[in-house]
């Protein structure tokens, strides 16, 4: 079965949505050193952190927390147009586990209710045929194990 596998990877490669190199098997979307090398935030080691400041007054919250960095021309800026407008749906996914994990692991991040996934405009949704904040909600909850409420916003 392998062998059929391996065949098809010869005119549909398997490959990183950031650097392009051919991913191994168990990786997905991302090759293990893009993934050590995503610009994260790393909000959840900070209280009162830039995120948190932004949102005060605005909103009821005890934490608030952004998975990565995002400057212009960027490589998370080429991951994000790779998930909404060229179907890489699994990237979504797998930058949702990413997060998840770190969720996870972080005792100031434990106490998460409820996912809630931004939806889409309906027309949006019927274009592009998914919802990408719902694949990352989906790769986030891997880890967390909570409710993922898709209907509630």
């Amino acid at each position: 079965m392998k062998w059929i596998s391996d065949f098809g990877q010869l005119f549909y490669p398997n490959v990183c949505a950031a650097c392009g190199n051919n991913l191994l098997t168990g990786e997905s979307a991302l090759c293990i050193s893009c993934q050590v090398a995503l610009p994260r935030t790393r909000y959840w080691a900070r209280k009162n952190n830039d995120l948190e400041k932004l949102l005060w007054g605005r909103v009821d919250l005890q934490v608030a927390d952004a998975f990565l960095l995002m400057p212009k021309k960027g490589v998370v800026q080429h991951l994000i147009h790779e998930l909404k407008y060229k179907g890489n749906q699994e990237l979504g996914v797998q930058l949702g586990r990413l997060f998840g994990k770190e969720m996870a692991i972080h005792q100031r991040l434990h106490d998460v209710d409820i996912l809630l996934p931004v939806p889409l405009h309906p027309h949006k949704q019927r274009i592009r045929g998914y919802n990408q904040c719902e694949l990352i909600a989906e790769g986030m909850n891997e880890w967390l194990k909570t409710s993922l409420e898709t209907e509630t916003l």
